[in-house]
């Protein structure tokens, strides 16, 4: 109820030291199977008054982080963004949605989102600057060395990777090592130390795959079982409760799967607990679940895990996850036995690279999807979405919302339960987009879509939501205003009128379409030159955006 909610999450944070080992009551939510779904926000007036709107940035490392700050900086300029009720990202999104979000109040919205210059004014030697305190700037900070470093010396590969993101990506901003995430003014009896949303910005939610037990990997990959947790202010877990079977190819097992209770909602803090036996999931909600915490769960070990993208691969190979991998104990809200074990977790990317399903569960109703992926969009007069696709024509996360995988891609059936929509609506999408980008304007359309059923998702069938799709392209008549030095170095000698021909040398190799994979980071000429191209992008189609988001 929500006078429960208040009592349980009301009052003044203490920020303080982090005991070693604490028993600790936590509110717990869960959604039983049949009944309408719940997320704890709605009970909150200054959420709910909020315009039912949402706002999410795909995955892509370094790529995504800065195209996202430079979508930030636009819609922050239009105004757009204090009345948007959700934002939320995967992997390089998530960088951008908790450095916004969470980033201390001492560094001004100016500073952290910087600014951006129109293309006629850019020139290499502003490209060269990248103010004291603005986001931009973690996208340059070393990467590979510490990773390769810690994989020579025996580390676990997670554990590096979740201080290094935090490091990068997290400690300029004010967010402490050790802090936990609230929503403000919840009542603090632990002495944990919390990082604040900014309630005047959208209620942000992080995207992590759950992958599965610990204890039964490796997971085959024809078989696997992934579901995704979400990390927000209030709670992190899983909207659906259900029993999930998973598969493993332990040698010494005579069974090859296990069946174990996923699903349900954890006060932040608490999440990675062990549960104390007397729990009792059918009480009136919230519940409250006693539990022995070593340590809270912290916005570095939620932000880290969520880009953590080499997980889902590892996991799947055993000699190798115990080096990789770090665990957090897990339990579900829904299981009246409490029965905690270790879980593998990792990149959000893993089951879903832009983050649709989970607004469509709240059942928000215009949706804008920034896919900051590497691989470019393919005009029309090179890829026909009327016959099959490959993975390089368009990014793949987009064919799964209508339940439709590229003809090269094997075992992606765990991918296709991101399907929301109908296999039919993929054409005209596509086509919409090919569309949009030939203006070169930038690849934006909007779409109104009905869902389909998707028992996994818990969607119902029936449900209408505009959404726009804002895919990063190459964008001709930006180009046609940059100066001789920069039009040289992003246009590509060869098919310089494909939009997704990109070039092949030089300080802006792959603009804008970087491949992460080989870059892990960026130059400051690489970062602002991107950040300008997304932030140009929202104001040449300022309507679209408007409409979309007010």
């Amino acid at each position: 109820s929500p006078g429960r909610l208040v009592s349980l999450l009301s009052g003044a944070l203490v920020a303080v030291g982090v005991p070693t080992s604490a028993d600790v009551e936590a509110a717990a939510w869960w959604n039983p199977p049949g009944k309408e779904m719940y997320f704890p926000e709605s009970d909150i007036s200054e959420i709910q008054a909020k315009k039912n709107t949402g706002i999410s940035f795909s995955g892509g490392g370094s790529r995504s982080f800065v195209s996202s700050m430079g979508q930030l900086l636009a819609l922050h300029e239009l105004g757009l963004l204090e009345e948007t009720r959700y934002l939320t990202g995967v992997s390089g999104g998530n960088w951008a949605t908790a450095v916004y979000s969470y980033r201390s109040p001492n560094i001004s919205d100016e500073t952290l989102l910087g600014t951006w210059n129109p293309p006629s004014n850019i020139t290499m030697e502003e490209l060269s600057k990248i103010p004291s305190g603005c986001a931009r700037g973690s996208a340059l900070s070393e990467m590979w060395f510490t990773v390769f470093e810690a994989f020579v010396t025996g580390k676990n590969m997670g554990s590096v990777w979740i201080d290094l993101i935090w490091k990068n990506y997290l400690k300029p901003y004010g967010i402490s090592y050790d802090a936990s995430f609230a929503y403000p003014n919840v009542t603090d009896k632990y002495g944990f130390e919390y990082m604040l949303y900014d309630t005047k910005r959208p209620f942000p939610i992080l995207s992590i795959t759950t992958l599965g037990p610990d204890s039964l990997a490796p997971f085959p990959d024809p078989l696997l079982q992934y579901t995704l947790l979400e990390a927000t202010p209030l709670y992190v877990g899983e909207a659906v409760t259900q029993n999930v079977t998973f598969y493993h190819e332990r040698p010494l097992r005579k069974d090859n799967a296990e069946e174990v209770m996923i699903g349900g909602f954890l006060e932040s803090f608490a999440f990675g607990g062990d549960a104390i036996p007397g729990y009792n999931p059918y009480g009136e909600p919230p519940l409250v679940m006693k539990m022995r915490l070593e340590r809270p769960f912290t916005l570095k070990d939620a932000v880290g895990l969520s880009s953590m993208a080499p997980a889902g691969f590892v996991s799947t190979f055993t000699p190798f996850s115990n080096d990789w991998l770090p665990r957090y104990t897990y339990v579900s809200p829904g299981d009246s036995t409490v029965s905690s074990r270790d879980f593998l977790f990792g990149d959000g990317g893993s089951f879903e690279n832009v983050r649709l399903t989970g607004l469509i569960q709240r059942r928000v109703t215009n949706i804008v999807l920034f896919f900051n992926f590497q691989t470019p969009l393919k005009p029309a007069s090179k890829f026909d979405p009327t016959k099959s696709y490959k993975t390089d024509d368009i990014d793949e996360q987009l064919g799964y919302f209508f339940g439709i995988k590229p003809e090269d891609r094997k075992n992606a059936e765990h991918r296709l339960r991101d399907q929301v929509f109908p296999q039919a609506d993929f054409i005209p999408t596509v086509q919409g987009l090919q569309k949009a980008q030939a203006t070169g304007r930038g690849a934006v359309l909007t779409t109104l879509l009905e869902t389909v059923n998707n028992t996994w998702l818990g969607v119902e069938a029936g449900f209408r939501c505009n959404v726009t799709w804002v895919y990063l392209t190459r964008a001709s008549e930006w180009e046609a205003q940059l100066n001789k030095e920069i039009r040289d170095f992003v246009v590509p000698k060869d098919n310089p009128g494909d939009p997704s021909s990109l070039p092949t040398k030089g300080p802006f190799k792959r603009f804008p379409n970087f491949n992460t994979y080989e870059d892990l980071v960026q130059t400051a000429e690489q970062a602002n030159l991107l950040s300008d191209l997304a932030a140009w992008v929202i104001h040449a189609n300022k309507d679209l955006f408007v409409e979309a988001l007010s």
